[in-house]
């Protein structure tokens, strides 16, 4: 695999990138450069991934898989499966890399993906596919969510992600994970999609996640964005007009948490 890549100066000011930590941004970085083949793609397997990138550090999966998730929620990644294999396409490759020879890919292209291929095939003959088409998702090809798991009356109030910019979830989804500070799996982390959407449609920051729960702190068992909605939004509303205190008056502690059933209350709320 050729690992000669095009990572343009504009990166380190990009929106999405710079909500990343540290070290999301240098897996970001890594995974292009090392991991990802001539048409983008690669093997959804963190334990692959970090002996790729990082083969002498102690980085554990767990790291690796949750900024693969953020990566797919903010839509920098599709993650898919082909034949039983999980797998991973780079959304903007043909956006960034103009290289002069790409070969094929050993993994069948996500639906609606166009690869672009020039390479020396049998006696040494050039071989072209697509060569003279821009590459990447096909124009009418419509990318898909990640998958939602909503009761029934909550589609009335689904928020759809393309009308909020991605980096803004994927602060939200940061914040979060920080204050979580609890094991959880991938698939749980792309169900939470939609609370983040209602989240930043409401306005809400990741300093107002954060605020959230050092005010619960002690007085409540968070266990999904649902659980901290309300709160985060009566931090955010406090933030915006601190004099009226949440414009109705209430404090944080008078509010009334969402899903009461996943939010087990520790020792009270002081009113």
């Amino acid at each position: 695999m050729a690992n000669k890549r095009m990572i343009n100066g504009e990166t380190w000011e990009d929106e999405f990138f710079t909500t990343l930590t540290i070290f999301e941004r240098l897996l970001w970085l890594g995974i292009i450069t090392q991991s990802a083949d001539d048409q983008g793609r690669l093997r959804d397997s963190a334990a692959l991934i970090r002996s790729n990138v990082f083969p002498l550090d102690d980085i554990t999966i767990k790291n690796i898989e949750d900024a693969l998730a953020n990566y797919s929620l903010a839509g920098k990644i599709i993650r898919y499966k082909v034949d039983g294999k999980n797998l991973i396409q780079i959304v903007n490759w043909w956006k960034h890399q103009k290289p002069h020879w790409a070969g094929a890919s050993n993994y069948p292209a996500p639906d609606g993906w166009i690869d672009r291929e020039r390479y020396h095939g049998a006696d040494n003959k050039i071989v072209l596919k697509n060569w003279e088409l821009s590459g990447g998702y096909v124009d009418e090809y419509v990318q898909p969510d990640v998958p939602l798991k909503m009761r029934e009356d909550d589609i009335k109030d689904e928020i759809r992600e393309e009308d909020i910019p991605r980096s803004k979830i994927s602060s939200l989804h940061a914040a979060f994970v920080t204050g979580f500070q609890r094991d959880y799996k991938s698939n749980e982390c792309d169900s939470w999609a939609n609370e983040f959407s209602l989240m930043a449609n409401e306005g809400v920051t990741g300093e107002d996640i954060k605020e959230a729960f050092s005010q619960l702190k002690g007085r409540y068992t968070i266990t999904s964005p649902k659980s901290i909605k309300n709160a985060a939004i009566t931090c955010k509303n406090n933030r915006i007009n601190p004099k009226s205190n949440n414009r109705d008056g209430k404090k944080l502690s008078d509010i009334k948490l969402d899903n009461m059933d996943s939010v087990r209350e520790r020792g009270g709320i002081d009113g």
